[in-house]
């Protein structure tokens, strides 16, 4: 279910997918593997694993055929960090953070909006 929410933004176009975590933790590890069904290729790092020069080094080869989908907080301020060019999905955050929020960022919120509640 995560997987096809994290992905809602995914521009038509897209001919691979990073997903970068926070850890190798069972929900992150559940996401990957949802996204990684949906049939694009998929490049996996991981915040814990990889360093910054190796997330910056990866995400710079990121083109516009490209999406980056950041699962948590860690993720996405990694993420933000590199400055991807392209478009960027946060999954598995609080909130919409305008310090991890680049113009071409999409977030998907865990809490769900009281709007939504309102409607449930």
């Amino acid at each position: 279910m995560l997987a096809a929410v994290c992905l809602v933004a995914v521009p038509a176009f897209a001919q691979r997918v990073f997903v970068v975590a926070s850890s190798d933790g069972a929900p992150y590890k559940q996401a990957l593997a949802g996204i990684q069904k949906q049939g694009q290729p998929v490049e996996a790092l991981q915040v814990a694993r990889d360093s910054d020069a190796v997330l910056a080094a990866a995400l710079a080869r990121a083109g516009r055929d490209t999406i980056v989908v950041a699962l948590g907080v860690s993720a996405a301020n990694a993420v933000a960090r590199a400055a991807p060019p392209a478009a960027v999905v946060n999954c598995m955050v609080i909130g919409q953070d305008d310090g991890r929020v680049a113009p071409n960022t999409q977030v998907v919120p865990l809490e769900v909006p009281i709007e939504t509640h309102i409607v449930w």
